[in-house]
């Protein structure tokens, strides 16, 4: 047997035990935490920062059209959506959904919202770079006879 031959066996070996590996993996879901979804949406990266009268979050949407950001409250959740631009593919047997092809065009992500957060006050704000700010004050606590 060559060295070539010898090679490609090995590497055949290696990506039978990485497939396997994967598939195990997959079966495992509290174990894998996807940042998308067989439906073509993307979870956006984003920091929760906590003051003391607000919660300000920061959500990174790059490359979304930026007409169809839409920022709202759902029951206690915070949805964020967002069409890409344009699609974007992405094709790996290791890194996609069971080795197919898959194709984002939107970002979507639900937060639950603090229990101290006021939604009717929150303010949405769209930097140039698609960075979203969303500020949500604190709900206002009823004084204890101070004043």
């Amino acid at each position: 047997m060559s060295e070539f031959d010898r090679l490609r066996r090995e590497i055949e070996r290696l990506r039978r035990r990485l497939h396997r590996e994967v598939e195990r993996m997959l079966q495992e879901p509290f174990l894998v935490r996807r940042d998308w979804s067989p439906d073509g949406s993307l979870e956006p990266l984003y920091n929760i920062y906590e003051y003391s009268d607000r919660y300000v979050i920061l959500v990174d949407l790059a490359g979304a059209d930026r007409g169809s950001i839409d920022v709202r409250v759902v029951d206690d959740r915070l949805v964020v959506e967002a069409r890409l631009e344009k699609e974007v593919s992405y094709s790996d047997v290791y890194g996609t959904y069971h080795g197919r092809e898959m194709t984002f065009h939107s970002y979507r992500h639900e937060l639950p919202l603090p229990p101290d957060a006021d939604p009717s006050g929150m303010k949405v704000n769209i930097r140039p770079n698609k960075l979203i700010e969303i500020i949500l004050p604190k709900k206002r606590t009823t004084g204890t006879g101070e004043g």
